[in-house]
């Protein structure tokens, strides 16, 4: 910091600026700075204070020879670039960026320009026990880095609880909205009002799911317009390209098709698909969106489910339905995310401490089994036996993971274990069967692999299955028989010894174990064995069904279910149960 006279600061830092041009590299300053608010000084910027002095020599208007030295902590107050001033409107799309909130789409309302503030709708996260314990004045123990899940506010569910709620009107907009404890709710969504630097309007990119929950009852997919104006206008530079095919989604062009010419800044140069229309056409790029068609392979290039490959099999609109080439389940997404492509991904399966298949805890009464995961949240199948119900959670949504092995009760009061096989004898999935991958407070989560949704999970409470294989094959750790009308699914209860120890040199005897034909409830379902020859040799798995002269084993280090032969599996057959004492 230099010292000058009050109202000269300009003129001097205008004048070194000459005497720099004049001088080229002779004169080593990089800068010289003078702020409206700093009265008697300027910054000079050097890496020694003698390059400081050789540039003020001769300078007019300097008062003192002492030049004082920025301290390190406050060299980066002294220039700070101003943020573009943020341009909202209603029903902009935007994410909180602080708070319980950080992360969450949220719909702008309303906008006060001369506060700087904006009212937002997104969903609410309010732990309503807690909520009722505090309004009561009871003590509310604080739980450490826990975000309560997002859930649309019930009031009835809020008066059951003895929680204050008071209808009242807005003067402005005349609107009627539920009060809660000084927040404002309206079909079930927080009206919640914030100032512009907490929330991030740029680069917005809802997923189909969040869209989803913010469109009214009673509206068609194609009635959001207004949204789909502001995802537009989110779009990267560069993001139509030649050789695209487009489709128009307004204006009187309106579902008219064709390819992309070239591209010049905001105007696209279309080629249309239909006749009497002149070769080229100019439209703004906002008028146009991609268009794809069923059996397409494509590529997601942007929104949650980034880097997803697959199949299109749907086209609804300006969205799209595609088979993921790894989960095997359906993603929605809109045309404009995605790009055509050969490629296919393996695929994420782990972010942070948790991944693919994990039993997790969402909050007290809420848990369930990762079916996907996404490049920055998770899929979630919830333990709900009387419906599939899947949401989207992200990292810090999760409390901890439950790894805890437990067992349960089935139908017939038998002990049921992780790695069993059961049937469902009732429910949406009666009939279906699998084993067992994790048990929690009564709920089993059941692997299907002919079940093609959620990943093959399928969630059932215990005392509606019925084992049929696995580690209870060989034995009823409680001594209870099956009822009658379910003995013809009873695994037999003599595992016999490996042929190959009861004869080296002749023919395996024919005892009904692993050599036995029939598809039947082999006693070899359910245990782990390890493959001895062919192209999975040296592989562990488990086997899930037996055919003919084949098994079927899944794979642990694979994660998948292949086709052996029998001869190929190796003699010592270890069966997975667990460890009983006989003493009392």
């Amino acid at each position: 910091m230099v010292r000058y006279a009050i109202g000269r600061e300009r003129e001097v830092a205008v004048c070194l600026m000459q005497k720099s041009i004049d001088k080229g590299s002779e004169l080593q300053i990089r800068s010289a700075i003078a702020l409206d608010h700093l009265k008697n000084y300027i910054y000079i910027e050097a890496d020694k204070e003698a390059h400081v002095r050789e540039a003020c020599r001769g300078m007019r208007n300097r008062y003192s020879n002492k030049i004082i030295l920025v301290p390190i902590k406050e060299m980066t107050d002294v220039l700070s670039v101003e943020s573009k001033a943020i341009d909202l409107s209603r029903d902009t799309w935007v994410r909180m960026k602080i708070g319980t909130y950080k992360g969450d789409l949220a719909k702008v309302v309303d906008v006060d320009n001369v506060r700087q503030r904006v009212t937002v709708k997104l969903i609410p996260r309010i732990d309503l026990q807690a909520l009722a314990n505090k309004l009561e004045g009871r003590e509310v123990p604080k739980k450490k880095a826990f975000v309560p899940p997002p859930r649309f506010m019930n009031v009835d569910e809020a008066r059951e609880m003895h929680i204050r709620v008071e209808r009242r009107c807005n003067p402005m907009t005349g609107d009627y909205f539920e009060n809660i404890n000084g927040m404002m709710f309206k079909d079930g969504f927080l009206y919640k009002t914030v100032s512009m630097k907490s929330i991030s309007s740029q680069n917005i990119q809802p997923t189909f799911d969040e869209l989803e929950k913010f469109r009214q009852p009673g509206e068609n997919r194609d009635g959001d317009m207004a949204s789909l104006s502001t995802l537009f206008a989110n779009r990267k530079k560069g993001h139509f390209m030649k050789g695209d095919r487009v489709i128009f989604v307004k204006g009187d062009l309106k579902n008219l098709k064709g390819w992309v010419e070239k591209v010049e800044e905001d105007t696209v140069h279309i080629r249309p698909n239909a006749e009497g229309l002149l070769s080229t056409l100019a439209v703004n790029e906002k008028e146009l969106c991609k268009f794809f068609e069923p059996g397409n392979h494509v590529k997601v290039v942007s929104g949650a489910t980034e880097g997803t490959t697959g199949m299109i099999i749907t086209v609804e609109g300006h969205r799209v339905v595609i088979l993921s080439d790894t989960s095997k389940e359906h993603v929605r997404v809109f045309s404009d995310n995605v790009v055509e492509s050969s490629e296919v991904t393996t695929g994420v399966t782990r972010i942070g401490n948790y991944e693919l298949h994990d039993l997790v805890l969402l909050d007290n009464m809420t848990f369930g089994v990762i079916i996907h995961v996404e490049s920055e949240a998770f899929q979630v199948l919830k333990g709900v036996p009387e419906r599939s119900e899947v949401v989207l959670v992200r990292l810090r949504e999760i409390k901890y993971k439950l790894e805890k092995k437990t067992y349960a009760q089935d139908w017939s009061k038998n002990t049921v274990s992780v790695k069993d096989i059961v049937r469902i004898l009732e429910g949406p999935c009666k009939g279906k069967q699998g084993p067992v991958e994790h048990i929690f407070r009564g709920i089993l989560f059941i692997c299907d692999r002919h079940h093609l949704e959620h990943a093959g999970f399928i969630c059932a409470k215990s005392q509606f299955c019925v084992v049929v294989g696995g580690s209870r094959a060989n034995g009823d750790r409680n001594g209870d028989a099956l009822p009658s009308r379910f003995t013809h699914l009873r695994t037999p209860t003599h595992v016999p010894q490996s042929p190959g120890r009861l004869s080296r040199g002749g023919p395996p005897i024919d005892s009904g174990g692993r050599h036995r034909g029939g598809r039947g409830h082999d006693s070899l379902v359910g245990t782990t064995i390890k493959v001895r020859q062919g192209p999975f040799k040296g592989y562990r798995g488990r086997v899930v069904e037996v055919k003919g002269p084949s098994v079927r084993i899944e794979l642990e280090s694979q994660m998948k279910v292949v086709t052996v032969d029998r001869n190929y599996i190796s003699d010592n057959v270890v069966i997975s149960t667990p460890y009983r004492s006989d003493n009392p």
